[in-house]
């Protein structure tokens, strides 16, 4: 099990927390996989996140029309 103590930062709200879990729940049943073909295995990674909606745009910062990168 992995140190996750970092997510109780103060910069850190909820949506990250649960962001998190989520690709880490993901990548839990996506990998391994095969490193023959290492541009495959990451065009098919990058692929599956996709349709998994982790690529999804963020949501701008609260009242504003800008991406917070906070």
């Amino acid at each position: 099990m992995s140190d996750d103590r970092f997510r109780d930062w103060p910069f850190f709200a909820d949506r990250h927390r649960d962001l998190a879990a989520r690709l880490e729940a993901w990548c839990g049943a996506q990998l391994p996989v095969d490193h023959d073909d290492s541009d495959a295995a990451s065009r098919g990674l990058v692929a599956a996140l996709g349709r998994a909606s982790g690529c999804a745009r963020p949501e701008p910062a609260q009242g504003s029309g800008w991406i917070s990168a906070r």
